[in-house]
């Protein structure tokens, strides 16, 4: 505790702080894990000192039972009304006149979390000013669980395949392991600590949205966003950054390396949440138009440029050999200059689809255009399209649209009068 509190005591200083540690007046022995504690730890004093305006007090004792520390500093006070609060993520407030802000993200909360997984406690005193209680039992023999356990190469949870994908990116284990547990309910939630294992993860496999920290060990952000976006194999994939930098030249960097977001921290989660769904539904209203329309507007959905022209020379490429029936996904990829691997994951990617999948529903959505005008025979129409038979033409339309193609053709005359 001394050392930490040396190591915060320069930085006190800078900000003209008087930082005091009063230590145990004896040894003491508690059975806690190391890593997790100085963490809890580095959290209160962090705190003490952004909100503090001349003093901090850290005060350690014994109540024969407990190791019990106190971390006081005469900032702001917390009104009373909000400390059941203080501990939930993501809390912000202010006082009533707008003189001043407090804002904190899940730092309490794991802390809170983490004391009471040693069987101790952390409160917020009820007192005129603001003072967290860590309260640690004494004893050697205490059972601790172990804590969740969070890897790099994460993987998506059994079952859970129809879901999106989201990777986390972030060097703070603990709040790279609440947001899996926050999301894993909606989404498919994979992790990594640094750039270079997020890049592994999203070359292994099919990723949709990326959420990352800006200030990442090693490789930043930022450069991991530019990488995703800049790579063609990539650069559907939506990316997301958090960060507690409120620059705007930050920002203005992280949207032009690609990003889709920027949320600062401390942020609201039911914000993220919604966020990471309006983008992936935009990508989803996307995949829909491409399905249904004969012509969709490529433009009107704000791609990146390198899958814009992509999408607009696939959809050329299969428009001009519609009618040929054996047009083929490695013929596609030919014309497209492209491996079939890739192609294969650059179209799940931006349409979910397979390219045999899109060439067959391409086929088909024309097919129901030239039905509804109702100008052409059904035979003509399984021909135009590249279908070899009718019979195969009618249990294709079938499957997807419900009904045979006649019936369809009835239906839309009927809706016309």
């Amino acid at each position: 505790m001394r050392l930490l509190c040396e190591t915060f005591a320069e930085t006190a200083r800078s900000k003209n702080i008087s930082l005091t540690f009063s230590p145990f007046r004896e040894q003491i022995i508690i059975c806690a894990d190391e890593s997790s504690i100085t963490k809890v730890l580095t959290n209160l004093l962090h705190n003490a000192v952004k909100y503090a305006e001349t003093t901090i007090r850290i005060e350690a004792e014994s109540d024969g039972k407990n190791a019990v520390l106190r971390f006081s500093n005469d900032g702001p006070i917390i009104p009373r009304s909000r400390r059941k609060e203080i501990f939930k993520p993501f809390v912000q407030f202010s006082e009533d006149n707008g003189s001043y802000s407090q804002s904190f993200g899940v730092g309490l909360t794991l802390a809170r979390a983490v004391a009471e997984r040693h069987g101790g406690s952390l409160t917020l005193d009820d007192g005129a000013q603001t003072c967290f209680i860590l309260s640690i039992p004494l004893g050697e023999d205490i059972s601790i669980p172990a804590p969740e356990k969070t890897e790099d190469d994460s993987v998506p949870v059994e079952g859970a395949s129809s879901l999106p994908t989201v990777l986390v990116v972030e060097d703070n284990i603990d709040l790279q392991d609440y947001l899996k547990r926050k999301l894993q309910n909606e989404f498919n939630v994979l992790a990594a600590s640094s750039a270079e294992a997020a890049m592994k993860i999203i070359v292994g496999g099919d990723v949709d949205l990326v959420i990352s920290d800006v200030a990442l060990g090693g490789t930043s952000g930022i450069e991991l966003c530019r990488r995703i976006t800049a790579n063609f194999e990539n650069s559907h994939i939506v990316v997301i950054m958090l960060s507690a930098i409120s620059s705007v030249n930050v920002k203005l960097e992280a949207m032009e390396s690609g990003a889709s977001l920027y949320i600062e921290k401390p942020f609201d989660l039911e914000y993220l949440i919604s966020s990471i769904k309006i983008l992936l539904d935009k990508r989803n209203l996307m995949r829909s138009s491409f399905i249904g329309d004969v012509h969709p507007d490529v433009g009107s959905f704000s791609l990146p440029g390198s899958d814009e022209n992509f999408l607009k020379k696939l959809d050329g490429i299969i428009m001009s050999n519609l009618s040929d029936a054996g047009f083929s996904m490695e013929m596609l990829a030919d014309a497209m200059s492209l491996s079939r691997s890739t192609l294969i994951r650059k179209m799940k990617g931006l349409l979910g689809l397979t390219p045999s999948d899109y060439i067959r529903l391409k086929r088909l959505s024309v097919a129901a255009n030239l039905l509804r005008n109702n100008t052409t025979r059904i035979s003509e129409v399984c021909y135009t399209v590249g279908f070899n038979t009718p019979s195969y033409f009618a249990k294709c339309f079938k499957e997807h649209y419900g009904m045979l193609p006649g019936e369809y053709m009835r239906e839309q005359k009927n809706e016309l009068k």
